[in-house]
């Protein structure tokens, strides 16, 4: 893409604003940015953490993810995805119980990234 697609905006925000506020009116309660080695800093008041790996696409923010998370459930959205809904989410937080979580699955198979 030649350019930081958290950056990008619609209607005036950046992508991974929209995201933030996604999970926050999703219910999360503690929210960060997952930042790839050499991103610059995305927000100067959010939480970021940075992927321990490089070279290996978005497992490495998964992993940062679930490294950096105190809760027993991590909502994931990847920046590139800016139609998803709090609805959404919240649909799969019902599915999860204990000692179960849930993950989307799409016809083409499983999307981590939502």
């Amino acid at each position: 893409m030649g350019r930081d697609k958290a950056r990008i905006q619609i209607g005036g925000t950046p992508l991974w604003k929209r995201q933030m506020e996604l999970l926050e009116t999703s219910g999360a309660k503690t929210t960060f940015l997952i930042l790839r080695p050499g991103q610059h800093r995305l927000s100067a008041t959010r939480l970021q953490v940075r992927d321990a790996f490089t070279a290996i696409g978005p497992i490495a923010g998964i992993h940062a993810a679930l490294a950096a998370s105190t809760s027993p459930w991590v909502a994931i959205a990847a920046v590139d995805l800016p139609l998803l809904d709090s609805a959404w989410f919240r649909g799969l937080l019902r599915r999860c119980g204990p000692g179960r979580g849930a993950i989307a699955r799409t016809p083409n198979g499983y999307e981590p990234l939502a």
